[in-house]
């Protein structure tokens, strides 16, 4: 007797075989619906191809779902109809239809977190659920941190209600101790802790024999362990000729830091430090799943920075973007996890540790293209299946709310991610049993590129900088300084080159009119794009001849357009009103009042966001 087959191995079936060889008298329990685990060596083959070991095997189906309820079965059971290798089923339950699977549509990767928060409080409140009855599923451990900093919120106040199963929360992982540990060095050269975390991570040759004699020393004269290696000959440190040399690298290296310290913003310094102290090194040597599990908590922590910068820069705080104003938002994270000693919290996990649990409420989020299915999974078949079965197990996990998020923007590598596509997989569920809430103003399934100075750039290339956004494309742009562009009345006003430019002589020709903007649809397949949301998208991409603006120039645009009563989407504030504007040209600011965050003061240079009325 075997169960859960479909997370056997290779060599686990090869022993199954081995023992039913002579007398194949053998019973399976598996599900192929849920094989996840195949980065751990699983083999959903075993399962589906079972019958072909043991040709005369029977087949008892189990189909009747006791957990869920009818439309989250029916919407599961949609999705895996995608499918090619599975054995066919047709999973049913007898409980009551319940409510769709609900599908949020945010404005981003924060909007997405507080709206989440906002649905738990809510769920709470109104039906009397407890925090223990609600789980947020994601697909990576890194997708934690944006949730767990708006739980602690002291607006929030959920920070004493969640825990992460099965590992540790986001600022309590090893590799985000380690680098805040260099952060705090930098910021307070003094911080003992700090320093002996840091001092032989990455591996450098000082071991802990030295790192006593440091302390000793110290403790003797009365000094800090920074001082004795800052000025060894003065405090005596007793120590070989190699491994001081070891100690003064070292030394160098964080005062290097610290001099440019209030010299760069905390981005640009947390990466320099990352990268010089070796950690991006030692890190990026593990190449199996926990490795990679360590990379991506890295890349979001660098996430987060980059945020943090954007944010006080739009906030009008540009003074205070420095690692030690960084250090000062995330105290509160990094200290020891608040416990109660009480089980009633919401469950962080990624969904293949969810595996075998269930809840009354379940949050499925990130549900993005290159996040879920993941960016490795979308160029193979068969792992774009096991992503698909990825998706029914976490659906499945609930009994009897479902929610399935996304969101338009996000911060990913450091950099804000303008372009984000909705997981293929929500187009794959039949949308009978789904219900779509859009956040803001914005049709549902429609794209946008947001203001702001993001690195988030237009893919088309510097062919397309003499167009003007949302302005008829003439032909005509201005030159770079090798080329400097002539009137449109002469002939050859914008040559190849240099050596081929004629002497100037008036034009024969007329210039360039405008052209009106041809819509090639007809009235029914225009209707159906409507229908899907994708309207704004394609009649914005006509009238800008197929091009998109820049982020720099999407911002600049909305903000010298921003009036006093327009309605606005916000990458962190969501919808608001402008209700006051102030300033001229980069110190204009815009006062907002936000439907679910109050009252906001914008810095218009650095702000994100879009007129939607």
């Amino acid at each position: 007797l075997v169960d859960e087959y479909q997370d056997t191995n290779y060599a686990q079936q090869m022993i199954v075989e081995l023992l039913t060889k002579d007398n194949p008298h053998v019973c399976v329990v598996g599900d192929d619906y849920q094989s996840i685990y195949a980065f751990r060596g699983a083999n959903i083959g075993n399962i589906l191809k079972f019958n072909k070991v043991y040709p005369t095997a029977r087949l008892f189906k189990l189909e009747r779902n006791y957990r869920s309820t009818k439309n989250i079965v029916a919407a599961a059971n949609s999705l895996m109809k995608h499918n090619r290798s599975q054995i066919d089923k047709d999973v049913y339950s007898e409980n009551a239809d319940g409510d769709k699977v609900t599908v949020y549509e945010t404005i981003s990767d924060k909007r997405e977190a507080s709206i989440v928060c906002r649905e738990i409080k809510r769920l709470v409140k109104e039906e009397q659920l407890k925090y223990s009855d609600i789980a947020i599923l994601y697909r990576t451990n890194a997708q934690s941190r944006t949730f767990e900093e708006e739980m602690r919120k002291p607006d929030v106040g959920m920070g004493a209600h969640y825990r992460i199963y099965g590992g540790l929360s986001f600022y309590q992982r090893k590799e985000i101790k380690d680098i805040i540990a260099y952060y705090r060095l930098v910021v307070n050269p003094d911080d003992e802790e700090a320093f002996r975390r840091v001092i032989n991570y990455p591996a450098r040759g000082i071991g802990n024999t030295t790192i006593m004699k440091i302390a000793a020393v110290a403790e003797q004269d009365g000094v800090s362990l920074w001082e004795v290696i800052s000025h060894p000959a003065e405090h005596s440190l007793d120590v070989n000729k190699g491994t001081m040399a070891k100690l003064l690298g070292f030394r160098e290296l964080i005062a290097s830091f610290i001099n440019e310290a209030t010299e760069k913003d905390a981005l640009k310094l947390g990466q320099e430090i990352i990268e010089k102290s070796g950690i991006k090194g030692d890190l990026w040597k593990d190449q199996s799943p926990e490795g990679d599990a360590r990379r991506e908590n890295v890349e979001s922590l660098i996430s987060g920075m980059a945020s943090f910068v954007q944010a006080q820069q739009e906030d009008g705080e540009g003074d205070h973007i420095h690692l030690t104003d960084y250090l000062s938002t995330v105290s509160l994270m990094t200290d020891a996890d608040n416990d109660d000693n009480s089980d009633d919290k919401v469950t962080l996990m990624t969904i293949h540790a969810a595996k075998g649990l269930e809840f009354n409420t379940v949050f499925v989020v990130g549900l993005e293209e290159n996040i879920f299915p993941s960016l490795m999974s979308v160029d193979s078949i068969k792992d774009l299946e096991e992503e698909r079965r990825l998706l029914y197990v976490a659906i499945t996990r609930a009994e009897k709310h479902c929610y399935l998020t996304w969101a338009h923007t996000r911060w990913r590598y450091g950099k804000l991610d303008a372009f984000v596509n909705p997981s293929r997989f929500i187009s794959e569920i039949d949308s009978k049993y789904l219900r779509t809430v859009v956040e803001g103003g914005r049709s549902s399934g429609s794209f946008s590129a947001w203001g702001g100075n993001s690195s988030a750039r237009s893919s088309w290339g510097s062919c397309d900088e003499d167009y003007e956004i949302n302005k008829p494309y003439t032909g005509f742009h201005d030159w770079g300084d090798g080329y400097t562009r002539r009137s449109g009345r002469m002939q050859n006003s914008r040559p190849v080159a240099g050596q081929f430019m004629a002497d100037p002589k008036p034009k024969l020709t007329t210039p360039h009119k405008a052209e009106t903007a041809v819509n090639p649809f007809s009235e029914s397949f225009e209707q159906k794009l409507k229908q899907t949301g994708r309207w704004s998208r394609v009649s914005r991409a006509m009238a800008n001849g197929g091009r998109a603006a820049t982020s720099q120039e999407s911002s600049s645009a909305e903000a010298s357009s921003l009036n006093v009563g327009n309605v606005i989407e916000h990458q962190r504030f969501g919808k608001g009103t402008v209700i006051n504007i102030e300033g001229t040209g980069e110190n204009r600011k815009a006062t907002v009042r936000f439907e679910q965050t109050g009252t906001k003061q914008l810095l218009l240079k650095f702000a994100h966001f879009n007129i939607i009325s």
